[in-house]
């Protein structure tokens, strides 16, 4: 079943890319989605939870091969929502991938954690270029050096999350988080205008409140 749904994704993604001009969503991207989903499901020990996953896949690729669908142009008010839809599906797929990880070490401690935590930091600076280039018409190559810096970073984060008592699905987020916020403010130092800490230090500090009260009053401590 797995095997038949990839192969239909897979027909359906070259067909519909085939008709954009820039292909934000493509195939690295359902894929990475599709392997999001399988490992929830597997991962998850809620049998509700489990049928809830697997209508929602079903419901996300509809959502994203409508949006693919519904860009003719390539225009800029066309693809702003593709963009968005990107991000929430790249947010989603590290946080599948981080929480697929962290299980794997839980239940399967014979494989190597530092090996998972590098492939999956890898992936999170490689997931950091696709966004970026989405903000910014410059090659690949220019990013290199800040997608390594903060896959570094993540994949320090990533190894001492793995000490703290806590379940696999909340340190997924905590790591998810922290690299959200690190590469959004990449992202602002990346533009014209940089980062107008006036205005982001804010953000900074309401996030840094939220962090510390879901570690203290919202998270399960095993």
């Amino acid at each position: 079943m797995v095997f038949l749904w990839l192969s239909i994704l897979i027909c359906v993604t070259a067909y519909l890319n085939a008709e954009l001009e820039k292909k934000f969503v493509n195939l690295p991207i359902v894929l990475l989605t599709i392997v999001g989903f399988i490992g929830l499901i597997l991962v998850s020990e809620w049998i509700v939870l489990r049928y809830l996953l697997m209508a929602g896949a079903g419901v996300v690729m509809w959502f994203v091969f409508s949006r693919m669908e519904g860009v003719k142009t390539g225009l800029s008010y066309e693809l702003k929502p593709v963009r968005r839809l990107v991000m929430v599906l790249m947010v989603f797929d590290l946080y599948a991938l981080s929480a697929i990880v962290y299980a794997l070490d839980m239940f399967f401690q014979a494989v190597p954690f530092w090996l998972m935590s590098m492939l999956l930091a890898f992936i999170y600076s490689m997931v950091s270029i696709k966004i970026w280039k989405m903000y910014f018409a410059v090659p690949s190559q220019s990013f290199i050096l800040l997608s390594l810096a903060i896959g570094l970073a993540e994949w320090e984060i990533i190894y001492v999350l793995r000490f703290l008592p806590l379940g696999y699905f909340v340190t997924s987020a905590l790591a998810v988080w922290v690299w959200y916020v690190a590469h959004l403010f990449t992202r602002f130092h990346l533009s014209q205008q940089g980062i107008v800490w006036k205005k982001q230090i804010w953000f900074i500090s309401v996030n840094a409140i939220l962090f510390f009260l879901a570690l203290v009053f919202f998270v399960k401590w095993i």
